[in-house]
């Protein structure tokens, strides 16, 4: 139920995602080879960070950092963002 379309990227190039404590949401592009930020509130993309290679699949938080699975470079890297994943889904 309650189901919206939060954003309409130009391509489909989604692939895994998460929510921080502000209750945005992170999505690994795919084929962009970026992280994207998006109030789904709003239906905006607030940033768009490279996120260094292509095929970008997944996200995980440790504290205030982001690790992001980048498939394209056979790598995971590590982002200091300086913002914690939700601890529940929001609006829940």
């Amino acid at each position: 139920s309650n189901r919206h379309v939060a954003v309409q990227f130009p391509n489909d190039t989604v692939d895994g995602i998460m929510f921080d404590e502000y209750d945005r949401l992170w999505v690994a592009r795919w084929a962009n080879g970026t992280v994207d930020v998006v109030n789904v509130d709003k239906g905006e993309v607030l940033a768009s960070y490279p996120a260094g290679g292509t095929n970008v699949t997944n996200l995980c938080w440790w504290k205030t950092t982001l690790y992001v699975t980048v498939a394209g470079a056979h790598a995971i890297h590590r982002f200091d963002v300086g913002v914690r994943s939700a601890r529940i889904v929001p609006g829940q």
